[in-house]
């Protein structure tokens, strides 16, 4: 869709959910996450299960 300029994310660079994870530590706990998805129709992000591209993760400390 060309929002935004070629070039400006690099993929390697994406966190995936898991590697997130991995970094948080053993002091904390993931409660949720969900993915969110832009309807560009509307410009409004919306949530969904997949969390494939873009994620929230919440965590409580142990």
């Amino acid at each position: 869709m060309r929002y935004l300029p070629v070039g400006t994310h690099d993929w390697q660079k994406f966190v995936k959910p898991g590697e997130l994870e991995k970094w948080v530590g053993g002091d904390f706990t993931l409660k949720h996450q969900i993915g969110m998805k832009l309807n560009p129709f509307k410009g409004k992000w919306l949530t969904t299960s997949s969390v494939a591209v873009n994620f929230i993760q919440a965590y409580s400390r142990k």
